[in-house]
């Protein structure tokens, strides 16, 4: 149900936005709660709203409350997406909205603002009543009225719908969701070199309107190479995600039509895991749907922190580097926390330096929460599927928690950010798994200023009795930065040796 709030006040008409939050790296999950509240439709007040980029987008979706899902606008390309949503306390359906100023014109037919005849062209937009939003529009022309912002870039969009006589075009394609049209997207044509993406895509780049069977056409674009990415409402998409199977990178040359089809696919579905929490020993299953096209499936869990009540931060992801042809995939506790994690530090200022977690504590750790993911790959290694949408409704989370259980005086002090005091704490156990995290500390800095010491890294490291790849990867790496290449270059052969023996 799509809702907009209407205010009549000497016939003067006004949207209230609010803003959804959508997670970015180390952004903040929002499990909110209605309350009530009905949200309104995106685009009718997208110029007030802020937007928000995900990447990667569907490993970064935003969590919002199940009542303003159909209300939500988003703009989708691979690995990323922008959103936007208005919300109210006091809200009508757009299709009351539009029954209302109809009602309003019959009884004034000879005193109408310009508000309301613009006003209600939008909204017949949003409803996908294009024919009309067009004669509204040309009756404000006819009238002598000028479209200015929202409505100017409106009424053009509406002129791209249909082919152009005598003109070829330079780019035509055609996008599908569930195998069916994507009717009405937007489609627009972001350069491949910009040094920042803006959001609504629309607002910004070369951008056309889908006709109801999904198919659009561009004709005067600059030679160069594009990225597409389509514009749509949520409800059209849910329980889809756009397949980078498609070609949605397009390469524009002059006197030649390039062509795209591009398709969103069902998303895998994820079985809920067969315990509230677990704790070392353990063994997890995890378990999903098929996706026949699929070669294989990867794994990624998302960290997530509890701040407080229905809110939540992601803090870090990981995808997991085991390829699964079956539909599903069991780890240890154990197993996880002796994964070897890439990661690193986040540093914005001397109060606010964060090592991330999983890279020297491992996944799994005790106390942790996650949600976890699975996404599907062709034989040609291009992710065709994932079981996260672009959004998660309230309540459909399910979250792998890892009891609290007793840690070590080290972990307790890297935990609370006291990295000095966790790495002292280290050595003193003296465990192999010890001297690793004391190693990945002293590697990354001890504090905000980054300064690593990559002699007591590899002092630790040499120490260390039951080797492992991720130990020598820190060692190669750690030699050659102070300068030891011939012991780095000796590192990197018995690597190299390791993976060979593997194979």
């Amino acid at each position: 149900m799509r809702h907009v709030e209407i205010k009549v006040k000497y016939v003067v008409l006004g949207v209230v936005a609010a803003l959804l939050l959508a997670a970015f790296v180390f952004g903040t999950y929002s499990l909110q709660k209605d309350g009530g509240k009905k949200a309104g439709f995106a685009a009718l007040a997208e110029m007030l709203a802020e937007h928000y980029t995900i990447t990667p987008g569907r490993w970064f979706a935003s969590t919002i409350s199940a009542g303003s899902a159909d209300d939500i606008e988003v703009s989708i390309g691979s690995n990323m997406a922008s959103t936007s949503f208005s919300e109210s306390e006091h809200s009508l359906t757009l299709e009351e909205a539009v029954d209302r100023l109809e009602r309003l014109r019959e009884r004034h037919p000879n005193f109408e603002p310009q508000s309301v005849r613009l006003r209600l062209a939008l909204y017949e937009m949003k409803l996908n009543h294009h024919r009309r939003a067009k004669e509204l529009y040309e009756e404000e022309i006819a009238s002598g009225g000028k479209l200015f912002g929202e409505h100017e870039l409106a009424y053009a969009l509406l002129q791209t719908m249909h082919p152009e006589e005598g003109k070829t075009p330079v780019v035509e394609g055609s996008v599908t969701a569930a195998g069916k049209p994507l009717a009405y997207a937007y489609v627009s044509l972001l350069p491949e070199q910009r040094n920042s993406t803006s959001m609504p895509a629309r607002n910004f780049y070369d951008t056309v309107l889908a006709d109801e069977r999904g198919t659009f056409r561009f004709y005067d674009v600059t030679p160069g190479s594009y990225q597409i990415v389509y514009g749509t409402t949520f409800n059209q998409i849910k329980g889809n995600t756009l397949s980078h199977e498609g070609n949605d990178h397009i390469k524009v040359i002059q006197g030649q039509t390039a062509t795209i089809h591009s398709v969103f696919r069902p998303n895998l579905s994820i079985m809920p895991l067969a315990q509230p929490s677990y704790r070392a020993g353990d063994n997890i299953v995890f378990q999903w749907s098929q996706d026949p096209a699929a070669a294989y499936y990867k794994l990624t869990l998302i960290e997530l922190k509890e701040l407080e009540e229905g809110k939540w931060e992601q803090l870090s992801h990981v995808q997991l580097k085991e390829r699964h042809t079956e539909t599903s995939a069991s780890y240890t506790v154990n197993e996880l926390r002796q994964y070897a994690v890439p990661g690193g530090a986040t540093s914005y200022g001397e109060e606010q330096y964060r090592i991330h977690s999983p890279y020297v504590l491992g996944l799994a750790f005790p106390g942790s929460q996650w949600l976890w993911q699975v996404d599907a790959y062709n034989e040609e290694d291009v992710q065709i599927s994932s079981s996260r949408d672009y959004f998660v409704i309230e309540g459909e989370i399910d979250l792998l928690r890892i009891h609290n259980e007793e840690i070590s005086e080290g972990d307790e002090l890297f935990l609370k950010g006291a990295y000095q005091e966790a790495v002292l704490a280290y050595e003193r156990e003296g465990s192999d798994q010890a001297r690793r995290k004391a190693a990945t500390i002293y590697m990354l800095g001890l504090d905000w200023r980054g300064k690593a010491d990559y002699r007591k890294a590899v002092d630790l490291l040499e120490q260390i009795k039951d080797i492992k790849e991720r130990d020598l990867v820190d060692l190669e790496f750690s030699y050659r930065r102070l300068g030891n290449e011939k012991k780095a270059d000796e590192l990197l052969k018995t690597l190299e040796q390791m993976k060979n023996n593997e194979e």
